[in-house]
């Protein structure tokens, strides 16, 4: 299960956010995407590399409107995918 809540400029992410939910995620984009935006990761259970795909496609299109973006309380799964992969300097993690 997956959820996502915008309280002022903080996105809250919970549940499991894989290909399924990331793809709700991208879809929604512009209802977030707006003005500086701070990713709470906190309530995440599980996360998976399309998960972490997600989250670079989310950054790089704030990053091309000039919106600030943070992420916050990434779980250590998605940290140790992220460095893995090589993104984990990339993205504006806390």
């Amino acid at each position: 299960m997956f959820d996502w809540a915008l309280n002022g400029d903080e996105l809250i992410l919970s549940g499991i956010l894989d290909k399924y939910s990331g793809v709700e995620l991208w879809n929604n984009r512009q209802k977030f995407i707006k003005s500086a935006i701070n990713i709470q990761l906190s309530d995440l259970e599980k996360t998976d590399s399309a998960g972490l795909a997600t989250l670079i496609a989310l950054y790089k299109e704030a990053k091309q409107k000039n919106i600030p973006m943070k992420i916050q309380g990434a779980p250590q799964q998605l940290l140790d995918i992220a460095e893995v992969s090589g993104v984990k300097d990339i993205l504006p993690f806390l």
